[in-house]
């Protein structure tokens, strides 16, 4: 009712001044201010934003303009919409690559990238399948939506972003219920709880909503929203970058919410800290990077990493390298997906495979490490002619293609000494179109050599392990064999 009588104040605040251009586009222009500062996201970069509003006014007046035949106001009006857009092309340009790459190679070089052994980071599951993260995030949260359909909860809540973390001595997904929308939230005007699934077995599902009240969220409304939340308190300069819902180890919800600047152009977030908001109170607590609580798994979103990497790659040898019109040595891109996993040391890492510049195949070439708490990057090399994810993923899809099952969350782990895909094989459901689609029904595990055509998929952890296990020693044995033969063969002497 408010926001209605606003609007009709503005209408007709703006319609009374008539055909004065410049009166009417200085209202506009504070109105539009306004409103994206009180409901839009953080207006953060170059001019902070404010060239939207400027470009919206001159828009609102160009048509004004034409339709009361003002010459005036419409030659006035293209001209603000030209500066506007020259303006952001400049900005664009200024903070491009082509300008900025020492910028770019300054920011990864602030945290030194270092070589490790494969060895040392990659956890050995030969004798421990318990390790192995059987879910994928999309598997999980068709489990979590289960339990609302038998809790008839399904009606008013549905399961909104499940994240991987550890809780205790477990890795879980873990996600808050969500509003089904505007009316759900006026009437139920809290959230009953979040669900919680073992990521490491492949047969877990969520058993019951864990009880807890959450008032702000991410899809409640007005000022229990938890992104407007951060903007009332403090956080309207700067980027959101993630929100994830993470459980402590007592078992308590709590929304964590990156918070970072860009320091080049509108890009290069720079991660300032978390924001840690509690559920119920909306009580705001932030933490500077290093003094982020030990529970707390994920600082660092998915995609600041692969810009980080990805910029590691391109600008190493300045811009213009990287368009294959300078020293393309030590360059690379991304070759796979990214995956979270949890090292030997127990530390959350993002991971992904990348491949030489210029390179067209599905080789793998390093893999590249992200600690999701102190953005500490490490990455190995992996000896002959290595696979990535996504060609892992075909492998092992290869070997049940009259079934149509489907391969997610392929994470590259150690068995028996050998780097190893090991993913997840779900059934399919068909669509109305005759495509096809995960149901989230776990088929099998497969395992998928790294460089040899050695695959196999079971129907357990267990038992996919021993069967991978049984074909490495068979090769050695064949290997074994040959070199017997060449050794004891006279021919092969004269």
């Amino acid at each position: 009712m408010i926001g209605s009588i606003i609007a009709l104040l503005i209408i007709a605040a703006i319609t009374s001044i008539g055909h004065s251009w410049r009166s009417r586009f200085s209202l506009t222009f504070i109105l539009l201010a306004c409103g994206f500062y009180l409901f839009t996201s953080p207006l953060t970069g170059p001019f902070h934003g404010y060239w939207l509003p400027f470009f919206g006014a001159a828009i609102f007046n160009l048509i004004w303009a034409a339709k009361c035949e003002d010459e005036v106001g419409v030659q006035s009006s293209i001209i603000c919409i030209l500066i506007a857009l020259v303006t952001i092309a400049w900005a664009g340009l200024v903070y491009s690559g082509i300008f900025q790459d020492d910028a770019y190679r300054r920011i990864i070089r602030e945290v030194p990238v270092k070589k490790v052994s494969w060895k040392n980071e990659l956890v050995e599951v030969k004798d421990d399948t318990k390790k192995i993260l059987a879910l994928s995030e999309n598997m999980a949260k068709i489990r979590g939506e289960r339990v609302l359909a038998t809790d008839s909860l399904g009606a008013s809540y549905h399961i909104g972003r499940v994240s991987a973390q550890r809780v205790g001595d477990e890795i879980v997904f873990a996600g808050a219920l969500e509003f089904n929308g505007p009316f759900q939230w006026m009437f139920k005007k809290s959230i009953p709880g979040y669900v919680v699934i073992n990521a490491q077995d492949e047969l877990a599902s969520a058993k019951d909503v864990v009880s807890q009240e959450i008032v702000y969220s991410p899809s409640a409304y007005f000022n229990k929203d938890l992104r407007r939340h951060l903007w009332l308190h403090g956080y309207s300069r700067k980027n959101i970058s993630e929100m994830n819902f993470e459980v402590d180890d007592a078992g308590k919800g709590w929304w964590i919410c990156t918070i970072s600047k860009p320091i080049i152009g509108w890009s290069a977030d720079k991660i300032e800290g978390i924001a840690m908001v509690e559920p119920t109170t909306g009580e705001i607590t932030f933490y500077k990077k290093d003094e982020v609580p030990e529970w707390v798994d994920r600082v660092v979103p998915e995609n600041v990493f692969k810009k980080r990497v990805s910029w590691y790659g391109c600008y190493t040898n300045g811009f213009w390298a990287s368009l294959g019109l300078g020293d393309k040595q030590e360059l690379f891109k991304l070759s796979s997906d990214i995956w979270l996993t949890w090292n030997k040391q127990g530390e959350a890492q993002w991971c992904v495979s990348c491949k030489n510049y210029g390179s067209t195949d599905s080789s793998l070439a390093r893999v590249y490490l992200m600690d999701t708490r102190t953005e500490e990057i490490t990455f190995f090399e992996l000896n002959g002619a290595p696979i990535n994810n996504k060609a892992a993923k075909a492998k092992a899809e290869g070997l049940v293609n009259d079934l149509k099952w489907k391969a997610e969350n392929p994470i590259l782990y150690a068995v028996d000494g050998q780097p190893t895909w090991i993913m997840t094989l779900t059934m399919s459901s068909t669509t109305e179109k005759g495509g096809s689609y995960s149901n989230g029904e776990v088929a099998a595990i497969a395992c998928v050599n790294y460089q040899k055509e050695i695959r196999t998929y079971k129907t357990d952890k267990k038992s996919v392990i021993a069967d991978y296990c049984a074909l490495l020693q068979e090769e050695r044995n064949n290997d074994i064999d040959q070199v017997g033969e060449f050794f004891l063969d006279p021919w092969i002497w004269f």
